[in-house]
């Protein structure tokens, strides 16, 4: 057991509808910390396989959370049957390419934020997916969390002016502008004080 299992909950894998199984492209600081745990902690949920084009850092990252298999190219993962669903979580400016690659195989696709470098890549991607049948996500999980649900509720219904935890949140960032312009005025005012000092000094010696 690794030490995100340690400290999560596993749940059981068996489920009605199956396993979905994970491809992930990518093994970065979002995958060893974020989501790449989760693609095997969630319930009905494998981790599969991973590729990342420093082979090196893939085996060391299946080593150290004791999930998936290497593949040697993204084609291979791509190919597997058991892969249901790839992660993409590259640089952005590898995003349109590997969700391109992953709608032509015909699966789905998690997508890491952002979804491209334009909205004309957006599109494309957006195509690929309608034509193949299949979905992709952008990895904006947070608009799922309660709390951001919530808020989307108190703006959509423009009341938010009069909501007392909204207010809290104005009052809030108001006193921190005038913080920071107090703090600003001060720090002008010192430097001012040094400029002064430094200048009688270079006049006079014994100022």
């Amino acid at each position: 057991m690794n030490e995100f299992e340690k400290n999560h909950v596993v749940s059981d894998t068996s489920d009605t509808l199956g396993v979905v199984g994970w491809g992930i492209i990518g093994c970065g600081d979002v995958v060893e910390t974020k989501n790449g745990p989760g693609t095997y902690l969630a319930e009905g949920s494998e981790l599969v396989g991973i590729w990342n084009r420093t082979k090196s850092k893939a085996e060391e990252w299946t080593r150290r959370h004791g999930h998936g298999s290497i593949f040697d190219s993204v084609e291979e993962l791509l190919a597997d049957p058991s892969v249901d669903i790839v992660y993409v979580a590259t640089t952005p400016n590898c995003h349109k390419e590997y969700a391109l690659a992953v709608a032509e195989a015909g699966k789905h696709c998690y997508l890491e934020k952002p979804i491209a470098l334009s909205w004309d890549e957006a599109q494309e991607i957006k195509a690929a997916f309608e034509k193949s049948g299949t979905r992709c996500f952008v990895a904006h999980y947070r608009r799922g969390m309660p709390r951001y649900k919530t808020l989307k509720q108190i703006l959509d219904g423009g009341n938010y002016r009069k909501n007392p935890r909204c207010a809290g949140y104005s009052n809030a960032a108001a006193n921190c502008r005038r913080i920071a312009s107090r703090k600003r005025k001060a720090m002008a005012s010192t430097s001012r004080h040094f400029r002064w000092k430094s200048f009688l000094r270079r006049r006079c010696p014994y100022a």
